[in-house]
Order: structure tokens, then C-alpha cells, then sequence
């Protein structure tokens, strides 16, 4: 099975060898494919997150999502940090991730890096009050909404899930979405997915 590949893989100690890749790229390329391959091996394994974070991974991680030149670099490493909440939240906001994240919302060279990032920050939020907070501060809600008009779906879906952990429980953020003008492309956006079924 993919799972079962892909613990063979980490055991077989591709995981280091991909955060030295992240680390000492010559090329942008090099970057790319390093943060591709860790995106593949995190999608379900926790053991494989637990060798990132090992590793320093994260510190990689965030470094590419301000300083890659590469789009879909920003984008695998923004669907890595988002595996990586799973067990690590406080890791990946302590690092850093989070401001990075919100300025690739607005500046993300392509739908699927700003949809990465919706992502990450989705996970990141986790429905938790430190981390709402912390998000909404950082200015995330505003490019949130604004994603809520992209043309992707996928972009949408991932911006509407980020704004409804956001909201969870946290009646400031539910005000700051409704006066960023964020219930009429969420109401608009479930009505789409009840309309395609």
C-alpha cells in the first residue's frame, strides 16, 4: 500500500536526506523536488512528520515559503507544515510559519500555493483560541475572504475551511468575517457544493 511505501522509504533515511536537500540546494529545481517528495511522505504518516520535525525540518520549511523562488516549492512546503500540525501545532506556529503563510494568501504566485496556504493555516488554527487569535492578528482573515472569490474550487474550499476554524467558538473573529463582507461567498459557497450533487 502508498502508507506502507512510504514508512519504507522514511526508514530507508530518505527523510534526511530530504531536509539536507531543503537545506543546501544549489537550485531551485533541487528545492522543488525535495519539498515534493516530503509531501508525499507526510500525507498520512505521523512517523514520517515525527522524522521531519527530528530533522529541524520545520525551520526548512518555513525558510522556503519566504524565500523560495519557486511557486510550487511555497506550495509542498506549505501541505508539509499542514501534515506537520497534526502532531506538532505549537512546533510549526513557534517556528514561524504562521506570517509566511498569511502574506502568501495575498501574494502566492498561483491559486495553488494560496490554497496551500489556506490549508496549512486551516490546520494550523485548529479550532483553538491561542492559535485564532494568533492568525486573525497576523491579518489572515481579510485574504481569507478574499480567497472565498477565487476561481479554483479547491482555493475556495480550503479559504472557507480556514475561516470556519477560525470562527469556531471565537465570536471576535466571526465579527471580524462578517465586517470583512465573509458570510455572502460562504453562504454562496455552500449553496455551489449542495448545487453540484
Amino acid at each position: 500500500s502508498d502508507a506502507d511505501n512510504r514508512v519504507a522509504i522514511a526508514k530507508a533515511g530518505a527523510v534526511q536526506r530530504l531536509i539536507v536537500q531543503l537545506r543546501n540546494a544549489t537550485s531551485i529545481k533541487a528545492q522543488m523536488l525535495a519539498a515534493a517528495a516530503l509531501s508525499h511522505l507526510t500525507g498520512d504518516s505521523d512517523t514520517n512528520v515525527q522524522k521531519i520535525y527530528t530533522e529541524d525540518g520545520i525551520k526548512q520549511l518555513v525558510e522556503l515559503l519566504d524565500l523560495s523562488e519557486s511557486p510550487e516549492a511555497q506550495a509542498h512546503s506549505a501541505a508539509v507544515l499542514s501534515d506537520m500540525t497534526r502532531v506538532f501545532r505549537n512546533a510549526v506556529y513557534e517556528q514561524g510559519a504562521m506570517a509566511p503563510l498569511v502574506r502568501l494568501l495575498s501574494n502566492g504566485a498561483t491559486s495553488d500555493i494560496k490554497a496551500e496556504a489556506a490549508g496549512a493555516l486551516w490546520s494550523l488554527s485548529g479550532g483553538t483560541e491561542r492559535m485564532q487569535m494568533a492568525i486573525a492578528h497576523a491579518g489572515g482573515i481579510a485574504p481569507l475572504v478574499a480567497l472565498l472569490y477565487d476561481p479554483a474550487m479547491r482555493t475556495r474550499r480550503k479559504a472557507a475551511g480556514a475561516l470556519t476554524s477560525l470562527a469556531i467558538g471565537n465570536v471576535a473573529n466571526q465579527d471580524v468575517i462578517a465586517r470583512a463582507y465573509g458570510i455572502p461567498p460562504l453562504v454562496d459557497l455552500i449553496g455551489d457544493a449542495y448545487g453540484s450533487e
